[in-house]
């Protein structure tokens, strides 16, 4: 998606390409093109005019073989349909799926600039300095932190070639979402380029292993490798072969073979080794870990940084090598190092400590994982990656399935983020989404009893809502991302009347200078809110404050240096201490593992003991009648017990053994909600729990154990971000999901409840 011509060579990959030009009209005379932007190893990227939405998009049209292989086309569509829920200003935002008789294309952001391997061409020894591409390293980890803990979706095909700047000098992240529809389904149709992408793979993804997190966190080391040096770690002769078994060079080992004279400080040396790493484990576990690392004022070890180390003892029989195919091996030997670099002397020998390490990488092997991944070339995929008593005594046969006489007319044009539902039997929803049924809804959307969408909401907000709250006299307290309310400027805080209209009086006083994702009122009506802000009506204030019931700061709360991270989830105890919990590792400057426990004024509430806390990312809390506290996130552990992203304390903090969820959910929890019988409601990114199937969402005993009596089927085809029982029992769900069980559900569900 860049201004830069395109090289000569074949359209004959493209469906009709050799066909179009200036002024088709496609996507049925939606589309009309303008200019071709650009050229990749399988793609053709126009430039063209949406006349619907009256601006410029950038038109991504693929390969036509993908028009023979109907399965490839079902995943690419549902790929895409993933991707509309990305939406961070880092991230070029995905439209649209075109699919005509000849014809596939993505319709995306047009981002009026250059990428930064494009735009480097002019400049002196062809890099960037570090002061230079230290906002730009910044912005990419903000992205994909979003993409990964947000919205559970991997990029996997990191490169400067992928990371566009805008006229504003922008960083924008392009190219999420079509790798995995693409790999297999035909030759790339530019080889050196395709080769070239290797570089930036891990071996796990270079050899097909399945992706994770940990894929990107390379992906990022050789991306910053590339920007500060120019080249890749690994980007001539065998290149799958090198990645799979030699250890880079260090960036300043790289600039002085290049006959740069420079250096890299040790910290972006050290930080970028660790994320270069042939084991995984030893990578930094997460994008927001990588910048912890970038940001070091000095290196632990610094003399481990450069020294390479010896081979580790091959096998004694390795497996025979095959001849691969020799367009394969060409494509791979031939792939020499751009024009406008000098060339490095041999890399460095292979590190011993990872399992690919020391093994000679057969010829058949490398074909192999060429042929399936060379598609992968400025592309990306995705990974599918907490809330009458008659209501519980329905038929425990029915438990999880879909309830068949809520009919929302929904049809949410973006994920549905939150959901409450109120005392009268209606559910008040907030999101990411601009249109909900017939009507423009902004963020904001009430549902009345059997679904249907009530026309007398009058509130809209300009932006995303994560978080509701009820007061006791029926006003809506709403926090997110926006910044305007029913056109009045506001500060990703805003209150709505009963009767739907805005509290124009509390907005003007209430605000933070970035999103709010949880909200709660206490008894006495003061507001207590947590998220990703620093700075409360113009005070300094981290993650997490409370107001009065007008909107004014609460001043006599003061949490000190309060959360070194977003806060994502907070508790009320009936004693009016405080739950807190989210992605950080310290709070008021005292180490804390994701969860707190204030006390009323803000305080940290000491005898409170967690011990080392959660080794991630803790995203739902909820409380139990008896006192104990649930919570759901990342984590695989807890104060070093190993508990699998859902676990119970104690009062006190401590670990409940009597709950024990065992392997428990294969992926991250969003959400989770405690019924009035005990049991608890999960949802999120996971696909399994307990090695059994649960598509996103499913229910817990007591004691941690999966409740095999709810059983939603197929489950939710994306990803859950809020369960919400309701008094009848049955359950709420929203998030990014389009079908349900198997049938069209577009974002919403509610599902039969049960014992």
């Amino acid at each position: 998606m860049t201004n830069k011509q395109p090289s000569s060579g074949s359209g004959q990959a493209y469906g009709l390409s050799q066909e179009l030009g200036p002024g088709v009209r496609v996507g049925g005379a939606r589309y009309v093109l303008r200019r071709v932007l650009g050229r990749g190893a399988m793609t053709i990227v126009w430039l063209a005019r949406d006349v619907k939405l009256e601006q410029d998009v950038a038109l991504k049209l693929l390969p036509e073989p993908l028009l023979r292989d109907p399965n490839a086309l079902e995943r690419l569509k549902g790929e895409t349909r993933r991707n509309l829920q990305l939406a961070h200003p880092q991230i070029a935002r995905t439209y649209d799926f075109i699919q005509e008789l000849q014809l596939a294309a993505i319709a995306s952001e047009y981002v009026d600039g250059w990428s930064l391997a494009a735009s480097r061409v002019d400049r002196p020894q062809h890099r960037y300095r570090l002061e230079e591409a230290t906002p730009w390293v910044r912005q990419l980890c903000a992205a994909l932190t979003y993409a990964h803990t947000e919205a559970g979706i991997l990029h996997l095909a990191l490169k400067p070639a992928n990371l566009m700047l805008n006229s504003r000098e922008q960083l924008k992240v392009t190219d999420f979402g079509i790798a995995r529809s693409l790999q297999g389904v035909t030759a790339p149709a530019d080889l050196h380029a395709a080769a070239a992408s290797l570089g930036f793979m891990s071996p796990q993804q270079a050899l097909g292993e399945k992706p994770t997190v940990l894929d990107d966190v390379y992906g990022l080391g050789a991306t910053l490798f590339d920007l500060l040096t120019g080249t890749a770690p690994f980007y001539k002769g065998q290149v799958l072969a090198q990645v799979c078994d030699l250890k880079p060079p260090s960036m300043t080992e790289r600039l002085l073979d290049l006959g740069i004279e420079d250096s890299i400080p040790l910290v972006v040396e050290d930080t970028v080794a660790q994320c270069l790493e042939k084991d995984p484990a030893k990578r930094p576990q997460s994008i927001k870990h990588v910048l912890q690392l970038l940001e070091r004022s000095e290196v632990p070890t610094p003399a481990s940084v450069n020294k390479p180390e010896p081979v580790t003892t091959p096998p004694a029989s390795p497996p025979p090598a095959v001849e691969a195919p020799a367009a394969v091996s060409s494509a791979l030997a031939a792939a020499e190092p751009p024009p406008l670099v000098g060339t490095p002397s041999t890399a460095s020998p292979p590190s011993r400590d990872n399992r690919h390490a020391g093994k000679r990488v057969p010829t058949a092997l490398i074909a192999g994982a060429a042929l399936c991944l060379l598609a992968v070339a400025g592309a990306a995929t995705w990974f599918t990656i907490g809330h009458s008593r008659r209501g519980w005594l329905a038929s425990r046969a029915s438990a999880g399935s879909l309830d068949a006489s809520f009919a929302p007319g929904t049809n949410a044009d973006r994920e549905i983020r939150v959901a409450l539902p109120l005392p009268e039997g209606r559910i008040l929803l907030g999101g990411m989404f601009t249109e909900i049924g017939d009507a423009h809804s902004g963020g904001l959307a009430r549902l009345e009893k059997g679904g249907s969408v009530d026309a007398s909401l009058g509130a809209t907000v300009r932006g995303d809502v994560f978080a509701l709250a009820l007061q006791s006299d029926h006003k809506i307290l709403i926090g997110g991302g926006f910044t305007e309310a029913d056109g009045q400027p506001c500060r990703h805080l805003a209150r709505v009347n009963p009767d739907g209209t805005l509290d124009e009086t509390f907005t003007a006083r209430a605000g933070c200078n970035h999103e709010v994702r949880a909200l709660v009122v206490q008894a006495d009506g003061k507001i207590l809110a947590g998220g990703n802000f620093n700075t409360v009506n113009g005070r300094r204030q981290n993650h997490i404050t409370r107001f009065f019931e007008d909107g004014v700061r609460d001043s006599t709360f003061n949490p000190g240096r309060a959360a070194a991270g977003v806060v994502w989830s907070i508790a009320l105890q009936t004693d009016g201490r405080i739950l807190v919990g989210g992605d950080f590792k310290s709070f008021d400057g005292k180490p804390w593992g994701g969860l707190v426990r204030l006390n009323p004024n803000g305080s940290l509430d000491t005898t409170f003991n967690t011990g080392a806390g959660a080794d991630a990312a803790v995203f739902a809390v909820a409380l139990q009648a008896d006192g104990k506290i649930v919570i759901g996130g990342d984590f695989t552990r807890f104060n070093a017990l190993e508990r699998n992203r859902v676990a119970r304390l104690n009062p006190d903090g401590s670990v409940d053994h009597a709950f024990d969820p065992g392997v428990g959910p294969n992926n991250g929890i969003r959400c989770l909600a405690v019924q009035p019988d005990g049991k608890v409601l999960i949802g999120g990114l996971f696909t399994s729990v307990n090695g059994v199937p649960r598509g996103r969402v499913a229910r817990l005993n007591a004691d941690g154990s999966l409740d095999a009596s709810f059983d939603p089927g197929e489950g939710a085809n994306e990803v859950v971000r809020w369960v919400a029982p309701q008094t009848d029992g049955k359950v709420i769900v929203v998030g990014g999901f389009t079908r349900f069980a198997g049938k069209d559900c577009v974002r919403l569900a509610r599902l039969k409840g049960g014992p």
